[in-house]
């Protein structure tokens, strides 16, 4: 290890001193004997170099230079066995080798010497110790030389494990050093000095080459902090011979901050160190470091419960909102127990069940229904009833993933858990108002199904009856229209406590939608049953009731149809029960009705005519007609009402009483009363300017328009895009309307009578009237009912009734129009009580706008003729 700086230092020298020898030994030969050479006091005891001076000096010369070499070659020899003498192995033999040379340098001296001194017998004994030892050394060395290849081959070896040493250390990527080290005067190592550096090694200390670096003391280049306890750790590697591993910081002007992992044994009188930059493996554990900590203080800030399990199922951690859920410290749970003592035992075998179907494996009730889907790389979510430390219970969202190690494998569970109580209670409140009516608090349609496929599985099998009570309230309508909607919402609640109040405590009442509610009756034996309860229900329903200062006497019709004897399934049963609700209001209202097979026409005929309705307008099945009006003192016709009838393609031609109050019942009187609206405004201006002259067309509006924010703005636009003349416009409404006193429907009555428009009221007499509003609304135009006119000229209430409307609107400057003029007698005695004009099946029945010019002039021409007294009024005149 230490041979090259040795050899630096004697090779040197021995040349040195070798010619040295040489330059001495010819001086004194110059100086003594060959000076004396051919003279005549130097005689040579040798005769055979008297005759020649030349050969003397050859033999002395070469016997020196022999001499002088012989003593090089043995001193060298001694000086390296002496260093190498703990390593050297056979060292006794180089001793001999040494003594057997300086013997073969003496017998070469005393050739010199005899030449002037006659000491034969001395180089005789030199040569003979001289012979004495060749023998030996001739005779000895075969025996030797087994010892010497072995030599010679650990020494081949030695130089190709050299050689491997630094192809292997050139090519590592790891910095390898091998240090001396160096010792003060009392023999304390105090440094360490570099003797081989790879390049790597070189690189990672900023040097240019490993040979840069070689002879350099090691903490020259370290900072003092890291020098003080290196140098301790290597010392101790020396001293005691036992490696060593360390990590350790080196940030120096000679070397960059970098993280060294490094290992030290002893290596002769020194170390050999091998080194591997870890600095990305530190900044890797730095980040996971910062990383760790950031989770943990997410984990630790969150408003989540936190909990952290072995294999085992042994709980190692808990964050503080898990403290706060479930009212445990850290200390009553970390590494005592696992977090099945959270959990309800029977959701834990319930779980368990569930896992062993859903995986298709069995999975135990224990700690092993949190592990199974995360032990398989899943995630496991689920909703569990956790256990407080006080026994209570609550309910949470607990979601369950595996954690691993830096190399991936599985060491844990992270359980995360948040209380979802107020989520429960508002799925359920969400559920309720899902399947429960938001004004009565009654199941809806959607629960009701539910219970109505529950009761009719449950009746099958007990072989029992179901009956279901269609109830519709009579007229509610009219409680919207007179007292507005919020009456309604109030008299709907009350209906739905007297009903419910009514039946028994598993049967179900849920509202339908609008004024319709249904009754589920459970485990009926005979149909009395059912008719009992309804009975029962109209009487609850029937008592007043007080919504402010209003008194309401509700009334209903109610349809029952029974299971299995009128329908097995759902859909049969809600139809027929509906087809018998609607019989009874046909029949007078205000009662029950138990559905018979006759029944089901009816009801087929209502939902053909539902259906037919919804694509009426796109059909173009809709129509108008018109009936003049007549006035009774000129006997001119003074305008014409629209009147709309519905020509369906499947249905054929639809009387007006049995579409119209499905339209309103159904909103679409909305879009079919708009269309009424602008189809006579069209044809009603076409036929004024075919007639040359002014015209009032009569256009009845329901009340579910006056509901309509848009209707002013339509009738106004309606007027401007047929250049209408608005007092030419007359919207016909009922009484309902004006006696309301609804804010909205007054709003838009007055918009529309700013417009110029004029006003009548339709069917007067038969609805609440009430001079007032008519006085309010400055209305214009009074029509008599076709009730009175028709009963008036035998019927003196009537007549009473009609006399009094003529005479009230004339004092109010009202004209009067009479409906349902079918007779000279009406005419005449309406004439007779200054009722200013007719309308009726007398004059003409309702025709299309193409007939009514000419429907018109025969009109006018034919009551001029009577006029004149060319005869009288009949038959003839009715155009149809």
């Amino acid at each position: 290890m230490f041979s090259p700086p040795s050899k630096t230092k004697w090779k040197p020298l021995a040349f040195a001193g070798i010619a040295l020898l040489f330059i001495g030994a010819g001086w004194l030969f110059w100086l003594g004997g060959f000076s004396q050479i051919g003279s005549q006091d130097f005689l040579p005891h040798g005769s055979d170099f008297l005759w020649n001076k030349d050969l003397l000096t050859l033999h002395v010369v070469s016997d020196t230079v022999i001499f002088i070499a012989y003593l090089s070659i043995a001193a060298t020899l001694a000086l390296l066995g002496y260093r190498e003498r703990r390593k050297m192995p056979l060292g006794w033999l180089i001793v001999a080798f040494v003594l057997f040379i300086v013997v073969c340098a003496l017998t070469h001296v005393m050739d010199i010497v005899v030449l002037w001194t006659p000491l034969y017998w001395l180089a005789g004994d030199i040569k003979l110790m001289t012979a004495v030892a060749s023998v030996v050394t001739a005779v000895a060395l075969p025996f030797f030389l087994s010892d010497v290849r072995s030599l010679l081959d650990a020494a081949l070896l030695s130089r190709q494990n050299e050689r491997r040493f630094l192809a292997a250390s050139n090519s590592s990527q790891d910095a390898f050093y091998i240090l001396e080290s160096v010792r003060d005067g009392q023999g304390i190592i105090r440094n360490f000095r570099f003797v081989f550096v790879n390049p790597n090694g070189a690189k990672l200390m900023s040097a240019r080459s490993g040979g840069a670096l070689e002879g350099q003391m090691l903490f020259h280049k370290l900072p003092k902090a890291v020098s003080a306890e290196l140098l301790e750790a290597y010392r101790q590697v020396v001293e005691r011979g036992e490696p060593t591993e360390q990590e350790f910081l080196v940030d120096t002007p000679e070397v960059q901050a970098t993280w060294l992992h490094q290992k030290v044994v002893k290596l002769d009188d020194g170390i050999a160190i091998t080194a591997t930059n870890i600095s990305a493996r530190k900044e890797d554990e730095l980040k996971l470091a910062r990383l760790a900590k950031f989770t943990q203080s997410i984990i630790a800030s969150s408003p989540f419960a936190t909990i952290v399990t072995d294999l085992e199922g042994t709980i190692r951690s808990m964050n503080p909102a898990a403290e706060r859920m479930l009212w445990y410290e850290k200390t009553d749970l970390v590494g005592r127990t696992s977090p099945l003592v959270l959990l309800d035992e029977q959701a834990v075998m319930m779980r368990a069940a569930q896992l062993t179907d859903e995986l298709r494996e069995t999975v135990e009730p224990g700690i092993g229904v949190l592990m199974a889907k995360p032990l398989k790389g899943l995630i496991d979510e689920s909703e569990w009833k956790f256990i407080r430390k006080d026994g209570s219970q609550f309910d949470a969202q607990l979601t369950v993933s595996a954690m691993t190690d830096q190399t991936g494998v599985i060491s844990g569970l992270i359980l995360t858990a948040y209380d979802i109580t107020e989520r429960k209670r508002t799925e359920d409140y969400i559920s309720h108002l899902a399947h429960h009516d938001a004004l009565t608090g009654l199941p809806t349609r959607t629960l009701f199904h539910d219970r109505l496929g529950v009761a009719l599985a449950r009746a099958a099998r007990n072989r029992r009856k179901v009956a279901l009570l269609m109830v519709d309230l009579d007229h509610f309508k009219k409680v919207n229209d007179l007292y507005g909607h919020h009456v309604g919402d109030e008299l709907l609640i009350q209906v739905a406590k007297r009903l419910q109040g009514s039946v028994r405590g598993y049967d179900t009442v849920a509202r339908m939608g609008g004024d319709e509610f249904v009754v589920l009756l459970d485990d009926l034996l005979h149909v009395e049953q059912a008719e009992a309860i309804a009975e029962k229900l109209i009487t609850a329903l029937h008592a007043p009731v007080l919504l402010g200062t209003q008194s309401l006497l509700p009334a209903a019709s109610i349809g029952i149809c029974l299971y299995p004897d009128s329908g097995e399934t759902a859909e049969a049963l809600l139809k027929n029960a509906d087809a018998a609700m609607y019989q009874m209001k046909s029949e007078g209202r205000n009662g029950y009705q138990t559905f018979t097979d006759d029944m089901a026409s009816a009801s087929t005929r209502k939902r053909q005519l539902e259906a037919g309705l919804n694509h009426a307008l796109t059909l173009n099945e809709m129509e108008l007609v018109y009936q003049p009006q007549i006035s009774l003192k000129s006997g001119r016709v003074t305008g014409v009402e629209a009147l709309l009838r519905w020509r369906s393609g499947k249905l054929g031609l639809v009387a007006p009483n049995e579409f119209i109050p499905l339209a309103e019942e159904s909103g679409m009187i909305v879009p079919i009363g708009e269309w009424v609206l602008k189809t006579a405004c069209r044809e009603g201006r076409a036929l004024q300017l075919e007639m040359g002259r002014a015209l009032t067309i009569a256009v009845n509006i329901s009340p579910r328009q006056f509901q309509q924010d848009a209707l002013p703005k339509t009738v106004r636009e309606t007027l401007e895009e047929n250049e209408l003349d608005p007092a030419s416009l007359e919207l016909e409404i009922t009484e309902n309307i004006l006696v309301s006193d609804s804010p909205k429907a007054m709003t838009i009555l007055e918009k529309v009578r700013s417009l110029g428009v004029r006003v009548a009221i339709d069917d007067f007499g038969t609805g609440f009237s009430s001079m007032s509003y008519i006085m309010r609304f400055r209305v214009d135009r009074l029509k008599i009912d076709q009730s009175f006119v028709r009963d008036m000229a035998v019927n003196e209430d009537s007549l009473a009734v009609t006399s009094a409307v003529i005479a009230l609107a004339a004092g109010l400057h009202i004209t009067v129009v009479a409906e349902g003029v079918e007779s000279e007698a009406h005419r005449d005695l309406l004439a007779s009580k200054g009722c200013d004009e007719a309308q009726g099946y007398f004059y003409s029945a309702p025709v299309p706008i193409e007939r009514m010019r000419e429907l018109i002039r025969g009109l006018e021409v034919s009551i001029e003729s009577l006029a004149g007294g060319l005869g009288g009024v009949g038959d003839g005149l009715v155009l149809d």
